[in-house]
């Protein structure tokens, strides 16, 4: 194939395709006439002929089966593979034509690329250059600078620059620099069209583009008339198309594909037809197969995979849409490696309960009421409790091994959500169906449409039924946020991890499914109904549907869709035993910004809490002190207390008070009063030799909540 012709074309470059012995052969007398010629060449139309070996049918009809028995989707690409080196097409070979207007819009494309890529190097990366040229400063724009005017200089400042530093990059080793360079230079120097082949998923449909007369019959008889005007507002636009009865019907475009011909066409008419010779070159995309290329399965009608949430609270499959109320988040989980549960939080971020390393369900520690897993009232939360009690232990195991493998590209955005135990995973809802933008295409065949008359036979030969294979996540993309999945339709337990198969692993369980390119756990056809997925994921991140068949579906949620939930979350690990002073709580926790850490014990039934901050109640005060009133009313006038209500109020830290006091009674009791506050926070330990008091052994549970102000 003469890939490096030059069109438009010069009498040197026709000269070069006369000498060409295949040329020579069937355009002797033409390109002679040509040569005469001494306006320049200018290709205008670009006609193309193929010949495709569709896979061998089992049925004269497709079956459900076609593409999931040849092809499959592998975890490191987006595109279907085949199963076996030696796929079955058919022998005869079917031939479509076609034909489209050449530009030159590819070649203006990859400039504009490469000028975007050198305009924005760095100085490091332009090291041992040598004097540089001046770089035109933009970075100072204002409004005006973006009125078409400037922008148009801007253009030809940015390609004046560039055109006087591509000549200093000849001078680098081989690289992307290197070759963007030289690529400037070649697609500057020479004329280039391209085109795509027009009108060949048409043709796959036995339809051709071409121009049509109206429908209309002015000539008529009314009853007549009337009946033309009835077709003409049914057929509407859509009579661009005409029907090719002789052609085979292909609605899944798949085989094995040969370029026959290729003819160029000039704006007089004249023209030239190039036989390929040898090997065509292909992308990744058509790999070379048996003599040809291989078409990977795809749809010749407009399509799409529709992957949409669900909101979290309706039944009725409704999308999340701008209102709050529509979010697809049903809840929240949250492993806790040091304990070896998962903790549980409702839609807003509030504890519910927790799963214990053993499977059974726990209330939280500090609440109160002991919330059984059927007065949830999110149903897709019970549901994944539920399945969590089987087997919690490889559950935590595998979301670390799956979170290892998540790293969002915004999360910069989000350092508020960095929390010390684990990664919050959220529970989500989402719909998945393949859709057409049009009816489903059927045979134009004559013996078709007689049956079609005859019988109203609508015949698409099952081509809707065909099942393609779809890997809901990417865990080799560092922004894909799927830890996995359950189906809702049909309702069963089984967790589909997006992490490749272990094949035969030991962590292996009859209720966790880990992905299998050969035996997808998701298919889905035109026909079918959307599927329903309760999926768990890291919210910051995105979710990727991959299908081969089209580009990658990513979706994402709005982060005022889960921030504000997330900074209601509090995390509690279990911690003993801790040798303490007696009466005090001593502990050396870290500091973390915006975070504050608390103590929570149980003695018999009460629960009890004991912040870093401290708060303290006015009846406390009044049991210790005789002059109780007295004492918290001075301690409320000299800021040692912060009053939150009339009865509970705030530790101020000894660095934020007053340094001195005129307070008697603060004074005369400033020892006992200190014991008292010490009691109702957490304080530091004392690291000096005093030995003084008697210490005991406390147990309970360390507690990371957001600050008052944060939460607020």
């Amino acid at each position: 194939m003469y890939s490096d012709s030059d069109f438009p074309i010069n009498n040197q470059t026709l000269q070069q395709l006369v000498r060409d012995e295949a040329v020579q052969q069937f355009y002797n007398t033409e390109m002679a006439n040509y040569l005469k010629w001494n306006q320049p060449w200018n290709p205008l139309v670009f006609e193309w002929e193929v010949e495709i070996f569709p896979f061998v049918k089992q049925n004269p009809s497709f079956s459900e089966s076609d593409v999931l028995n040849r092809f499959q989707l592998n975890i490191t690409s987006p595109d279907l593979k085949l199963k076996s080196n030696h796929p079955d097409f058919t022998e005869g070979g079917r031939v479509f034509t076609g034909s489209t207007l050449l530009s030159p819009h590819a070649k203006l494309k990859l400039l504009d690329s490469i000028k975007n890529f050198l305009w924005n190097l760095k100085n490091e990366d332009l090291q041992n250059l040598g004097e540089l040229p001046v770089k035109p400063d933009h970075s100072r724009d204002t409004v005006e600078d973006y009125s078409p005017t400037a922008l148009a200089i801007k253009e030809t400042e940015k390609v004046a620059y560039i055109n006087e530093l591509v000549p200093l990059l000849v001078s680098f080793k081989e690289g992307p620099i290197k070759n963007a360079a030289a690529h400037w230079n070649t697609l500057n120097e020479g004329h280039y069209l391209s085109q795509s082949l027009g009108g060949f998923n048409a043709a796959t449909l036995m339809h051709k583009q071409t121009l049509q007369l109206p429908i209309d019959d002015p000539l008529g008889f009314k009853e007549d008339q009337l009946f033309n005007q009835q077709v003409k507002k049914w057929v509407g636009l859509e009579n661009k198309w005409a029907p090719e009865p002789l052609n085979p019907f292909l609605p899944i475009r798949s085989g094995k594909i040969k370029l026959l011909n290729l003819r160029l066409i000039d704006s007089f008419g004249r023209h030239v037809t190039i036989k390929p010779k040898g090997k065509l070159a292909h992308s990744h995309a058509f790999p070379q197969v048996l003599g040809g290329a291989l078409l990977p399965p795809r749809l010749p009608q407009a399509s799409r995979l529709n992957l949409r949430w669900l909101s979290a609270n309706h039944d009725a499959d409704l999308e999340m849409n701008s209102h709050p109320a529509s979010s697809p988040i049903c809840g929240w989980l949250l492993p806790n490696n040091l304990d070896g549960n998962i903790m549980v939080y409702n839609q807003a971020g509030f504890l519910l309960g927790l799963i214990h390393d053993s499977g059974a369900w726990l209330p939280g520690p500090g609440n109160e009421i002991h919330l059984d897993i059927e007065e949830i009232q999110n149903k897709h939360v019970r549901k994944v409790i539920k399945s969590l009690q089987k087997d919690s232990r490889h559950f935590i195991g595998l979301f670390d091994q799956t979170l290892e493998k998540i790293d969002p590209e915004s999360f910069s955005q989000h350092l508020d959500l960095a929390l010390l135990m684990s990664r919050p995973i959220a529970i989500v809802r989402a719909s998945l169906n393949l859709e057409l933008k049009r009816r489903t295409a059927v045979t134009q065949s004559w013996d078709r449409l007689t049956r079609k008359v005859q019988n109203d036979d609508y015949d698409t030969e099952s081509f809707d039924t065909v099942k393609f294979p779809v890997r809901l996540g990417e865990p080799g993309q560092f922004n894909d946020g799927v830890l996995g999945y359950w189906k809702e339709e049909p309702d069963e337990d089984i967790f589909y991890s997006s992490l490749l198969s272990k094949y035969g692993s030991p962590k292996e369980n009859t209720y966790i499914n880990y992905y299998n390119p050969a035996k997808p756990s998701i298919s889905i056809s035109i026909q079918d109904a959307p599927q329903t997925f309760t999926m768990l994921i890291d919210p910051r991140a995105k979710v990727h549907l991959v299908s081969g068949i089209l580009p990658v579906k990513v979706i994402e949620i709005p982060p005022d869709q889960y921030r504000l939930a997330l900074s209601r979350m509090d995390i509690t690990f279990f911690t003993a035993p801790l040798l303490s002073p007696s009466g005090t709580l001593a502990l050396n926790l870290p500091v973390e910004a915006g975070y504050e850490w608390s103590w929570i014990s149980k003695k018999e039934a009460t629960w009890s809490e004991i912040s870093q901050s401290g708060t303290i109640d006015k009846h406390k005060v009044e049991a210790t002190f005789q002059n109780g009133l007295a004492i918290w009313n001075e301690l409320i006038a000299n800021k040692w207390l912060d009053p939150i209500d009339g009865f509970t109020a705030r530790i101020v830290q000894k660095d934020e008070r007053k340094k001195e006091t005129k307070s008697k009674i603060l004074s005369l009791e400033k020892d006992r009063i200190e014991q008292l506050l010490n009691k109702c926070k957490i304080v530091a330990p004392d690291t000096s030799a005093t030995f003084r008091g008697n210490s005991e052994i406390n147990e309970g549970w360390l507690k990371l909540s957001h600050t008052e102000k944060s939460k607020k």
